[in-house]
Formats: structure tokens, sequence, C-alpha cells
């Protein structure tokens, strides 16, 4: 009886050891984080401010690593505060003023480690130019200004969200730009990300890699290019160059001379007042209420060309439909034709008018029909052209 129970004994206290070990194992990473948490809480860096006394029409000039750069409103001077920058790298932190404006350089000669949310914030005049770069942050104008703008990021975003009065120069090489307001001319480039452009006073070159653009107005010319994404534009007021590698091109209404590439999605323009040239290599183009010559061809697609009046123009496809819209006053001349392989029962109609009827032709030696017709008494010569499709020339409802 006495061994018997000195062994229940024996269980029940092991029992109790390895309950409390299980209780200690699951406690210590609980330990752990908080411990953890509580050193990261505590690292928390000093900020750093400085003001300088500036008269209006001056320049912000930053050089600064690794870090965001936000730009507000200052009721007088130049105001800088610097948030989250650890003790050891303060010496290579220099604020200066001169006649041209503020200064502010930050580029240690060690490599930077660590620094996860360091934040210029400045505040200045709104008469005021601004010439930032930073080599790993984002760039944010919240405030109106006047005067050159030229920010430039080697990896971060761009915005100014309030109106700028002048010039604005935008640079990135990996992130996204949005640029609000501008009464001037203004230039976008980024390596790797998208573009938004609100109303343009000026004109604008606007230029990406791999994203895509939207335009709202633009008052003067736009080029636009991206190699891999959309184009969508609203309006222009002079001549539009519009190019992509890889998206579709939308367009609403473009003041001057419309030229529109791409190398694999489609184009559809609501309205052209000068000449029109538009080309993809995959795609269906529609373009509505050209006035003036006209150029526009697919390799896969239908194409859909609308007129004012009476222009001369190209319009061919390889394998879908051309339509051409006319107001019923124009006087232009026609020449089209299709080709097919093969016999075709339906060739007597592939090629169609609603301005009266056409006489048809049928190749002797490649298989073909074509036909030469004049509206209202023929002017200007539109060449249809189309390979297993049909053409149709209609009248504007």
């Amino acid at each position: 009886m006495g061994s018997g129970h000195s062994f229940w004994v024996r269980t029940g206290r092991e029992k109790e050891r390895a309950m409390l070990k299980k209780s200690l194992v699951l406690l210590i990473p609980v330990v752990f984080v908080l411990i953890v948490s509580q050193g990261f809480a505590a690292v928390q860096y000093a900020v750093i401010s400085e003001s300088f006394n500036v008269p209006s029409g001056g320049t912000l000039t930053m050089e600064v690593v690794a870090a965001d750069i936000r730009i507000v409103e200052s009721q007088g001077g130049v105001n800088v505060s610097v948030k989250g920058l650890p003790d050891k790298y303060r010496q290579w932190l220099e604020m200066d003023q001169s006649s041209d404006g503020v200064m502010i350089s930050f580029e240690p000669e060690e490599r930077v480690r660590n620094i996860d949310s360091l934040l210029f914030e400045i505040g200045v005049p709104s008469e005021y130019s601004l010439d930032l770069s930073t080599t790993g942050g984002d760039i944010d104008v919240t405030r109106q200004i006047t005067g050159i703008v030229d920010l430039s990021s080697a990896g971060g975003d761009i915005s100014c969200r309030e109106m700028v009065n002048g010039t604005v120069h935008v640079s990135t090489s990996g992130g996204d730009i949005e640029v609000v307001d501008v009464q001037g001319d203004i230039e976008l480039s980024t390596s790797g990300g998208d573009i938004e452009a609100g109303i343009v006073s000026g004109s604008a070159e606007i230029e990406t890699s791999g994203g895509d653009i939207e335009v709202n107005s633009v008052r003067g010319s736009l080029e636009a290019s991206t190699a891999g994404g959309d184009i969508d534009v609203v309006e222009v007021g002079g001549n539009a160059a519009l190019e992509t590698a890889g998206g579709d091109i939308t367009a609403g209404t473009i003041g001057g001379n419309l030229e529109a590439s791409t190398a694999g999605g489609d184009i559809e323009v609501k309205e052209v007042r000068g000449e029109a040239k538009a080309e993809t290599a995959g795609g269906d183009i529609k373009l509505e209420k050209i006035g003036g010559e006209f150029e526009a061809s697919t390799v896969g697609g239908d194409v859909l060309v609308s007129l004012t009046g009476s222009y001369p123009g190209e319009m061919s496809t390889l394998g879908g439909e051309l339509v051409l819209l006319l107001p019923s006053s124009a006087q232009v001349s026609i020449e089209a034709e299709v080709r097919f392989s093969g016999d075709d029962d339906d060739a007597d109609s592939v090629i169609v008018s609603e301005f009266g009827d056409i006489s048809l032709r049928r190749g002797s030696i490649i298989n073909t029909v074509s036909s030469d017709f004049d509206i209202n008494g023929g002017g200007p010569v539109i060449e249809m052209g189309n390979l297993r499709g049909t053409i149709a020339v209609k009248k504007l409802p």
C-alpha cells in the first residue's frame, strides 16, 4: 500500500511539472513580442525644426536620401520639420539660406540603414519655386504654388494636389504621378507607374514605360506615350500624339490634329477637328466627327470613320468591316476594293453604298471585288481596302 501511494504522488508531481513547463513555453513568445514591441515603440527620434524668414519668389532646393518630402502651407517664411531621423545621421543634415532661397541637403557618406519613416515636411509661401529630389521616397505637394516646380524621385510616387501656376517637371523611376491643376506647361515621366493629369492650361508631354495615362484637359498640345498601358484623354485643345505599345486609346475632343497608334489595342475618338491618323496592329478603330484628311488602318479589326465634310482619306483592314459615314451633302470620290481567297458567294454584297447604286468589278487574276464611284458629283478621293471583309458607305443619321 505504501509503495502504491508513493507511485501516485510521483505521478501527480510529474504531471504538475509538465503542465508548468508547457505554460512557460507558451508564455515565452508572448513576453518576447511584448519586449520587442515596447522596444520599437521606445525608438522615437526628436523632431528637428528650423525656420527661415524669406521673401516671396525664391526657390526651395532639396537633395535628400531615403526620405519622403511633403510641401504644406506656410503663413510666413520657410518652415522645416524633419521627423524620424536617427541621431547618428544628423551630422549629414544641412540647411542653409542664400539670396536665391533655402537649401536642404541630406546625403550621408555611409549607407543609410533602418530608416523607414524619414519625413521632411516643409511649409513654403505660395509664391515660391520648388526644386526637390529624393532617392527613395514620395513627394507630395499639398499647397498652391506660383513658380517653377521640378520634382524627381528614384523610386516613389509624386503628386501635386493643388494648383500650380507655372511650369511643372516631374520624373520618377518607379512610382505613380498625379498632377491636378497646372496653369502652364508640364513634363511628366515615370519608368514604371501610372500618370494622371487634371487640368493643364499649356502643353503636356507625358511618358511612362509601364503604366496607364489619364488626362482630363490640355488646352495646348499633348504628347502621351506608354510602353504597356492604356491612354484615356478627355479633351485636348491643340494637336495630340498618342502612342501605346500594348493598350487601348480613348479620347474625347481633339481640337487640332490627331496621331494615335497602338500595337495591340482599340482606338476610339469622339471628335477630331483637324486631320486624323490612327493605326493599330490588332484592334478596332472608331473615329467620329473627323474634320480633315484621315488615315485609319488595322491588321485585324473593324474600322468606322465619320466625317463632318468632304475630305480625302484612307481606310484599311485585313479582316473586318470598313464603315464610312458621310453627311448627305458630302462630295467625295470612293475607290473601294475587297480581296478574298477562293470563290465567295457573297462577293456581290461586299461593297455597298447608301448614296445610290454602284457597279462592281470582279478581278480576273486576283480574287477581288472593286468599285469606284462619286458621291454628289465627286471630290476628294477616299481609298478603302479590305481583305476578306466588307465595305459600307453610309449616310450620317
